[in-house]
C-alpha cells in the first residue's frame, strides 16, 4: 500500500468522504477494493469496521491488515495484525475504492461502550497469513474440520468477530468463514434481530489497474462513479 497521499492530491481523494464524514457511526461497515492479485477473486479485498470517537470527533477504523504507514490511533506505534488507524489518512492513502455501508439499527450505548472490552481482547492478535485460512473463507467446506482459531485474525474475520460480539450477528458461522465479500450488497449475512447493513456509500473513487479483470458472474458491482 503507498504512502499517505500529500497536498492537494490527499484532499481530492477525501472529497467524497469529507461529504458524508458525520453520518459515518461506529458500527458501520467500511468495504475496500484494492487491484491484483486479490481483485482477481473477490470483490471486495479488505473490511473493517468505523468507530466514532465521540470525545475527539475522530473517526476510526478498525481492520486487520499487514503494517502500513499508518500508526495506531490508541497504541501510538506502526504495527501490523488488529489496528485501529483514523479512516481519513487510510482513505488518503489507499489506491482503490472505498464505500460505507451503515448499519441499522444504531449500536446501543452499551453496545458501544463494550467495544473497549472487545478491542482490549483482539487489539494483540497479529495478522492471518495462512492461505488455508483464507481458502476457508472463500470457499466454505475448506478446512471444515479443523476448530477456529482466533490467535491471529484476517480482516473479515475481525469483522465478524466483532459483530458477532455485539449481537449483530449470529454465532452459528465461525468468524473465520467470512470473506470480504461476503459483507458486499447481495451476499446473505445471519443478522440478528432487525439489523441490516445499508446500500453503500462511495467515499474513495480510486482508479481501476489495467491487469484488474472483470469478474464475470451475476453479483451487484459496488459503483464508485456515483
Amino acid at each position: 500500500m503507498s504512502g499517505i497521499a500529500g497536498g492537494a492530491n490527499a484532499r481530492d481523494a477525501l472529497a467524497l468522504y469529507d461529504a458524508y464524514r458525520d453520518r459515518i457511526d461506529t458500527g458501520d461497515l467500511i468495504g475496500f477494493r484494492g487491484g491484483p492479485p486479490l481483485s482477481w477473486v473477490l470483490r471486495s479485498t479488505h473490511v473493517g469496521i468505523a468507530i466514532r470517537d465521540r470525545a475527539n470527533d475522530t473517526v476510526l477504523l478498525w481492520e486487520s491488515c499487514p503494517r502500513t504507514g499508518l500508526k495506531d490511533a490508541v497504541l501510538g506505534i506502526h504495527k501490523s495484525g488488529v489496528q485501529l488507524v483514523e479512516l481519513g489518512p487510510k482513505l488518503a492513502a489507499y489506491n482503490g475504492q472505498a464505500w460505507v455501508r451503515r448499519l441499522a439499527p444504531s449500536l446501543s450505548d452499551e453496545q458501544r461502550t463494550d467495544f473497549g472490552r472487545i478491542r482490549q481482547e483482539l487489539h494483540g492478535r497479529s495478522y492471518e497469513t495462512n492461505p488455508i485460512e483464507f481458502c476457508g473463507a472463500i470457499v466454505k467446506w475448506v478446512d471444515l474440520i479443523r476448530s477456529y482459531d482466533s490467535a491471529a485474525l484476517f480482516c473479515s474475520e475481525l469483522a465478524a468477530r466483532t459483530y458477532i460480539e455485539w449481537g449483530v450477528l449470529s454465532r452459528r458461522r465461525p468468524p473465520d468463514k467470512y470473506s470480504p465479500d461476503d459483507f458486499l450488497p447481495g451476499e446473505w449475512l445471519p443478522t440478528l434481530g432487525l439489523y441490516t447493513f445499508g446500500a453503500p456509500v462511495c467515499l474513495r473513487m480510486g482508479r481501476k489497474s489495467p491487469d484488474d479483470s472483470p469478474l464475470t458472474d451475476d453479483r451487484p458491482e459496488i459503483d464508485c462513479a456515483m
